[in-house]
């Protein structure tokens, strides 16, 4: 096996955010001339755990060999493998059923392959990334010797046939903090099994750089060999009660040589020096990682056995477990020293070499028997950080195990609704979960009963009402979890899975994420280690040059919460920052540092080019957005300032246009912000504070406009109220007016241009008033107590209101009549169109299949299937705009923003209308009271799906959430057709309302009536609007045809499909709170940058 080369060694040290100022940067690290083309960490990694995954755990069985076992043993100089062991030199091999020492299984089930089948550096490429990343390196990993019960040990012996069964737990990247390198990390678990059960677990995290250029530059400068001595002197004991051992070692080149040859290794830096100086850079051939992990256990042992006299048994000197990484690499002929520090059973090794560094750290669990004592017995409750002092593991596997579980709660929680059963009633099962994690779960559940809730009669509160929630009592406090019995299960499996993440990540510390690598989350909201100061920040500044393409990249995007910025004030202030930067206050570099966040997010989204200074756009972002952070920090940003709300608002969009899940963290750091905001009045009309010029007046107006508007939409996506409600604020909304209007020294404002002229004020000001309702919807949706259908009406009035206010410029057409329009323009119009058709879906879908023979109802479910078809209608038309030479090519970096929860939603709604009778129709309609389809409608209704398929198939070549949407909206197409007519032919006009002269803004009938059923409630008003389906030839070329469609559903998990299809198989009973948690499962998981709301995205 390969071990650590030195670059990779001396850059995976565990410091934080480093607080010396990077001066010069023609040589920062953050900076480099040109960008590449090879592949990303982030794609390489998903394509090797997807290739992985498909091939499942490979086996291998072998017979140990005596021999190999004697031959390791001299290898080490160790001329007997225990104390009473007979010597090995010129001798018989150790006999049949001689127990191998712990860590000697790393010399048996060697690499087999043929010499033209290896790399360049002469290692197996069993287990490689695909190019570039393929230079190997052992990292790390865990070793554990399972015991059986009463604590018996199954070690494995000579002549025993054994199965090694091989399977690759993760594949992440990451990157190396000093350099900003990118590498794969890969995990993989090793199971030894002999005829009595498993005998050994060995679990590894092989590091993968990108491969050196044999005839390029050198890596880093050859040093020579040098003869320094170790340290003599011990480290200092962790408790009083500690022994301290020491051993030296010496490793020389024959000892590398015959090690490479036990174990098959051919990786040319353990013995071809010339490889190792002038392609790696090293000073000379390095020690093997497995080579010190045995030498680690080894002194263990005879640590263990000295003054023993052959008392202990073989069990004894085998531990339960041990943890290692190494951290600098070790070369041929240096002497180092093993540090063991030992205290009651349990052991710590540090390796240290010549120069002082710390080359290998490990933790030696020893086994303890019970002895049934158990007034000795202690409980250990959390850690400092919430969970249990346990060793550190990686547990992929419970990872894999829970997700399967979460799966089979869906579906369970589904088929209980079939049969009629309250899936709330039963109480929660008792997960069995392994010991080492039994000590995090220590929170109080509390799970309400089923409550009946008020709708319309008492048979409809017991259908539609929803549980009182649980309520988590830990020792952090206490959260309330807004959701059904079963959901609550699934919110504490989701709990576990975080838990486990936590101690998974932690395993990984010997490959430390830079400084400026992407965080887990907010670092606003996450801390720091190290203080910087204004001058470090200001430090960090790049050169003019580039922060002027960034500073234009952001402001020229009109990214929505670019309004809340003055642009001809931000452009006095940016000249001035660049006269003098050190004069500037640290709430205006927090500004200017979020400004340059998100103009790196847009390059990164659009694919476009980084300006040439940059190092790399994901690293260049959270540096920018860090730099940002610590700003806001020393501003000490919870107190009010000028800027701050400004800075606050602006980082929150940089964390929505980055990560792929950014709700939750933008929802707390926006309710942060609103605090803030409404301490320093934002939330109360300028008009009523002489103090506030006009200037500043209206600024603060766009600014709350926007809060409010984001408030809406994270609370939507996260499922909690909103946090602005309408009584709390008074302040107008924003007038229709360009920068170049006003400045800072207007006395007052000038008139409002007319709602008939564009300026990006309008559009703000017309989402506005949707995104009020929308959020008053999402707060109905998302309430303990049902509402009356009276109210649900109320809001739909409300919302078709707003609708109707849009004015000419910011209405829909077509894209034959916006020929001389902006693709902004073009993006913004339909960014309206969405939310207003998502808004009416979310407000009715819960009448789709309510009592279908009530036409009280018929409207809702007319609502629903309207505003699904006009939203992926709308999908379609722009995905096929985004395409080379389309009207919206410029502006395609927004297609990563489009909701795709809601394209799928709205496939979803569509499905469960078809699949709810697949007995075939008849043209006239069925003897459903109140709204049916005809079978021409039906087919219509399937085009529409198939368009959507098209849709995602189109974009499946540049994006994997395009896959795994496809795969969704497939499985549901596929669920739609069964028991549809064969050979059918669609063409014509799909339309639920006949047509009428009557027209409204968006030019639909404002008096419909469904076909075949009575005519909707005229108090109500509507805008369904007669979608025309285009005929398949009228389709782009590169769209497949149907009857050539690849199965894509391969990507997408058997208990997905399976939570899919059982919700499609009892459409009238379906869940739509369960159908929430799993489509954020699939965003969290999969959806990377495409689950973002419309709203947030659409400009």
């Amino acid at each position: 096996m390969a071990t650590k080369s030195s670059t990779m060694a001396r850059t995976i040290h565990l410091s934080r955010f480093s607080s010396r100022p990077a001066r010069h940067f023609s040589n920062a690290s953050i900076f480099h001339s040109s960008t590449s083309d090879s592949p990303s960490a982030a794609s390489v990694s998903s394509s090797f755990l997807s290739k992985f995954t498909s091939l499942g755990p490979q086996t291998r069985t072998q017979i140990l060999d005596a021999n190999q076992l004697q031959l390791l043993s001299l290898t080490l100089d160790r001329p007997t493998l225990y104390a009473d062991s007979p010597h090995l030199s010129n001798a018989a091999p150790p006999p049949a059923g001689t127990p191998l020492p712990p860590g000697y299984h790393l010399v048996y089930f060697t690499p087999a392959f043929l010499e033209g089948e290896l790399g360049a550096d002469g290692t197996d490429r069993s287990y490689n990334p695909q190019s570039p990343f393929t230079r190997r390196m052992w990292a790390g990993g865990e070793v554990r010797w399972p015991r059986k019960d009463g604590g018996v040990l199954n070690p494995l012996r000579v002549g025993q046939e054994v199965r090694e069964t091989t399977k690759v737990l993760s594949a992440e990247p990451k990157v190396v903090r000093k350099t900003g390198e990118e590498m794969v990390v890969v995990g993989v678990e090793k199971t030894f099994e002999n005829e009595d059960g498993v005998a050994v677990v060995d679990r590894r995290n092989w590091v993968f750089r990108k491969a050196l250029p044999t005839d390029g530059p050198k890596h880093n400068p050859p040093q020579p060999c040098i003869g320094i001595s170790p340290p003599q002197s011990p480290p200092e004991p962790s408790s009083p009660t500690a022994k301290m051992h020491a051993r030296s070692l010496k490793q020389t080149p024959v000892t590398l040589f015959r090690f490479s040859a036990l174990t098959f290794n051919g990786h040319k830096i353990h013995y071809s020096l010339p490889w190792a100086r002038e392609v790696e850079g090293h000073k000379s051939i390095v020690v093997h990682g497995p080579l010190n992990l045995i030498s680690i256990l080894d002194f263990w042992r005879d640590v263990r056995s000295e003054g023993q006299d052959g008392k202990l048994d073989e069990s004894s000197l085998v531990p339960e477990s041990i943890s290692y990484r190494a951290t600098s690499p070790l070369y041929a002929d240096e002497e180092y020293r093993i540090f063991l520090e030992e205290d009651g059973k349990n052991g710590k090794v540090q390796i240290y070499s010549p120069t002082g560094d710390v080359a290998m750290k490990a933790e030696i669990k020893a086994f303890q028997f019970c002895r049934g004592d158990i007034g000795a017995c202690t409980y250990v409750g959390r850690g400092p950080k919430g969970r249990g002092a346990h060793p550190q593991t990686n547990p992929a596997h419970i990872q894999n195990r829970l997700h399967h579980l979460e799966n089979l709660v869906l579906s369970f929680a589904q088929q209980k609704r079939l049969e009629g059963q309250d899936v709330m009633t039963p109480p929660a099962p008792q997960l069995s979960m392994p010991q080492e994690f039994s000590a995090g779960l220590n929170g109080v559940q509390y799970t309400g009963a089923n409550t009946a809730l008020s709708v319309e009669s008492p048979d409809e509160k017991k259908e539609l009402g929803d549980s009182p929630g649980r309520l988590l009592v830990e020792d952090v406090g206490t959260s309330y979890l807004d959701a059904a019995h079963w959901r609550a299960i699934l919110e504490e499996i989701n709990d576990v899975k975080d838990y486990i993440k936590e101690e998974d990540e932690e395993s990984e510390e010997s490959v430390a994420e830079p400084d400026f690598a992407e965080p887990e989350g907010p670092v606003l909201l996450l801390g720091f280690n190290n203080p910087m100061s204004l001058e470090d920040l200001i430090d960090y500044m790049p050169p003019k040059r580039l922060v002027d393409r960034l500073v234009s990249r952001s402001l020229n995007s009109r990214y929505p919460s670019i309004i809340m910025i003055h642009q001809p004030t931000f452009r006095k202030e940016y000249e001035k920052f660049w006269l003098d930067p050190h004069a500037v206050s640290v709430n205006w570099l927090a500004l200017l540092y979020t400004i340059m966040a998100l103009a790196v997010a847009i390059f990164h989204r659009s694919n476009e080019p980084l300006p040439e200074l940059l190092r790399g756009n994901r690293d260049a972002l959270n540096l920018y957005k860090k730099c940002a952070a610590r700003c806001l920090v020393l501003s000490n940003y919870t107190k009010p300032g000028r800027y701050k709300v400004e800075a606050l608002m602006l980082y929150s969009s940089a964390e929505l246009l980055t990560d792929g899940d950014p709700h939750y963290s933008v929802c707390y750091i926006l309710g942060i912000t609103t605090k803030l905001a409404m301490r320093m009045g934002y939330h109360r009309d300028s008009k009523h504070f002489p103090k506030i010029s006009a200037f500043e007046g209206e600024i603060r107006r766009r600014v709350w406009s926007f809060i409010c508007q984001l408030d809406s939409l994270t609370s939507n996506q996260v499922g909690l109220p909103k946090t602005v409600q309408h009584w709390q604020f008074d302040t107008e909304v924003p007038h229709n007016l360009l920068d170049e209007d006003f400045d800072e020294d207007s006395p007052e404002l000038p008139p409002s241009r007319s709602e008939n002229e564009y300026t990006p004020a309008l559009y703000t000001i017309c989402k506005g008033r949707l995104m009020s309702v929308f959020g008053d919807i999402s707060d109905l949706a998302h309430s303990r107590e049902s509402a009356s259908y009276d109210k649900v009406l109320e809001l739909d009035k409300r919302l078709e209101e707003a609708f109707a206010t849009i004015p000419p410029p910011l209405r829909i057409r077509t894209f034959g009549e916006s020929i001389t329009d902006s693709a902004e323009l073009i993006m913004r119009r339909h960014t309206l169109v969405f939310v207003w058709n998502k808004a009416r879906v979310v407000l009715h879908r819960k009448y789709l299949t309510k009592d279908r023979s009530n036409p009280r109802y018929s409207y809702s479910r007319w609502t629903c299937l309207n505003s699904s078809k006009e939203i992926l209608r709308r999908q379609a038309d722009i995905y096929n705009e985004v395409q080379p030479s389309g009207q919206l090519y410029e502006t395609r970096w927004f297609i990563g923003s489009l909701q795709v929860h809601d394209f799928i939603l709205a496939a979803m709604i569509i499905c469960l209308e078809l699949v709810r009778d697949d007995a075939p129709r008849t043209e006239t309609a069925s003897s459903d009271q109140g709204f049916a389809l005809t079978l021409k409608e039906k087919e219509d209704l399937l085009r529409t799906l198939e368009m959507s398929q098209d849709s995602f198939k189109l974009c499946i070549p540049w994006s994997k959430d395009a896959r795994k949407a496809y795969e969704a909206v497939s499985v549901m197409l596929k669920r739609a057709k069964k028991g549809q007519p064969r050979n059918r032919t669609v063409n014509g006009t799909f339309s639920m309302t006949p047509s009428s002269n009557g027209s409204s803004a968006a030019g639909v009938s404002s008096t419909p009536s469904i076909s075949g059923g009575v005519p909707l409630p005229r108090d109500v008003p509507c805008r369904p609007e007669s979608i025309n389906i285009p005929p398949q030839s009228s389709l782009p070329s590169v769209m497949p045809t149907h009857e050539s469609e690849i199965d894509w559903t391969q990507q997408l998990s058997a208990d997905s499909i399976g939570v899919l299809e059982n919700m499609l198989d009892t459409p009238s009973n379906i869940d739509w709170g369960l159908w929430d948690d799993q489509m954020q499962g699939i965003e969290r998981e999969h959806m990377n940058y495409m689950w973002d709301d419309p709203a947030s995205g659409f400009h």
